[in-house]
């Protein structure tokens, strides 16, 4: 009976032994396996601890651009005088008045501009034919000064050579905006080349800010130049500008806007808030212009 049981003892030992390895590597190829998952969760946590922490920074980094924005676009409407529908006559130079773009009144144009035509626009030949003396003084473009804004798209754009734009091929999303601040005379020609019939025109000079606006949002207000401005800094638009002088050059002029045009945003914005009031400090009533036509709103 001893020898019996003496004997099963030598047999189940081993695999006793086997077993206990077995187990043994099998618990440790679990340790292992769960302090590397144990590893990598933290490693997870850390990971989303710091895009946290990037969100919450570029979320305050985004929050301060926009107020730093919304204070500089205030700043320059704040600075900028309504001229609206005052007639400031040919006393608008001698009260020295800062001609600058307020957006806020643009709106008021916009449904009259969609109907610009060439109605009320004859050729250059005709023009000065009529019984205008040309060139002439800043001073007699006595109508008043104003700031007028034209809109032009996909189905209007043959109306851009009203302003010297020609071949245009706007898309269903691209817009032009073409801002005049401008000193003018609205007067009636009969044109000298035996047509009888007279015609109301529009003779003017000075500053033309002209806006290409290309996929913009729907929600970008295309006729408000600041708005413009900051959806192209947001990436909301692509838009880019030129300005420049209408019915005179002079030396000053073209210093004040030498370097201007190209991408239209919150900064280039202001540099033309800048030359535009520059050049009309230069504007004087004595000075002599070649005015240009331009369009008679809703006409």
């Amino acid at each position: 009976m001893k020898n019996q049981t003496f004997l099963r003892i030598i047999l189940i030992t081993p695999i006793f032994i086997i077993f206990s390895c077995v187990s043994s590597k099998k618990y440790s190829s679990m340790s292992s396996e769960y302090e590397s998952t144990k590893e990598q969760l933290e490693s997870a946590k850390s990971r989303l601890s710091e895009i946290e922490k990037l969100r919450i920074a570029e979320a305050s980094e985004s929050k301060l651009r926009i107020e730093e924005l919304n204070k500089r676009l205030l700043n320059i409407e704040a600075t900028s005088t309504s001229i609206e529908e005052t007639n400031f006559g040919t006393d608008y130079l001698n009260y020295n008045l800062p001609l600058l773009i307020n957006d806020k009144n643009m709106t008021k144009y916009e449904d009259s501009l969609k109907s610009i035509s060439s109605k009320n626009v004859i050729t250059e030949s005709e023009w000065r034919s009529c019984s205008i003396n040309e060139p002439r003084k800043l001073g007699t473009l006595n109508s008043g000064s104003r700031r007028f804004v034209y809109v032009l798209d996909k189905n209007n754009q043959a109306n851009g050579n009203l302003f010297g734009l020609v071949g245009l091929n706007l898309s269903k999303r691209d817009r032009i905006a073409i801002v005049d601040y401008v000193e003018f005379k609205d007067t009636i020609c009969t044109p000298g080349n035996g047509k009888k019939e007279q015609t109301s025109i529009r003779l003017a000079a000075g500053v033309r800010l002209v806006i290409t606006i290309k996929n913009a949002n729907k929600k970008v207000s295309i006729n408000i130049p600041s708005k413009v401005a900051a959806a192209a800094e947001f990436g909301l638009a692509e838009a880019t500008y030129t300005i420049e002088t209408i019915g005179f050059k002079t030396k000053e002029s073209r210093d004040i806007i030498a370097g201007l045009g190209g991408d239209f945003n919150v900064e280039s914005y202001t540099r033309v808030i800048g030359a535009h009031d520059k050049i009309v400090k230069t504007m004087k009533n004595e000075m002599i212009v070649n005015p240009v036509q331009i369009p008679i709103k809703g006409q």
